[in-house]
């Protein structure tokens, strides 16, 4: 299985992961949301070192499912009471301005500060998921 079925494939885990997220809090337990958020640590993981990051479809599929994951996961531990509503509104609006620029300036040259801060949001993205199982 060559990098481009697997990086899709592990795209398509990790969208199924979410409504795994509230069937564990539902049948379950609150303890046991963190179970499918640390598969989706893992699979972004996964995803970081598959990531074919001369294709643009990659780079494409990897800002919708930063959109989508931490849009929901927002959403999802606002409605819970954990972060405030205010956080999860300015969440879900700039997530996905941030994500259009992303793509608009993808394989565009950019000075070195650009690049950095492109590389700590994608920190970003991974510790917020792997601390968000810790709420």
């Amino acid at each position: 299985m060559n990098n481009y079925m697997r990086y899709r494939g592990l795209f398509a885990v990790e969208l199924a992961l979410l409504p795994l997220i509230i069937a564990f809090k539902l049948i379950i337990g609150t303890w046991a949301v963190c179970i499918p958020l640390l598969l989706l640590a893992v699979c972004r993981g996964v995803m970081i070192f598959v990531k074919n990051k001369a294709k643009l479809s990659d780079h494409i599929i990897e800002c919708v499912g930063d959109a989508i994951v931490l849009g929901f996961l927002a959403i999802y531990f606002a409605v819970l009471g954990f972060i405030p509503s205010w956080l999860s509104v300015v969440v879900c609006i700039l997530l996905p301005l941030y994500e259009l620029c992303n793509v608009y300036f993808y394989a565009k040259p950019m000075n070195d500060i650009i690049e950095a801060l492109d590389f700590c949001f994608l920190a970003f993205v991974f510790t917020s998921i792997v601390s968000l199982s810790f709420v």
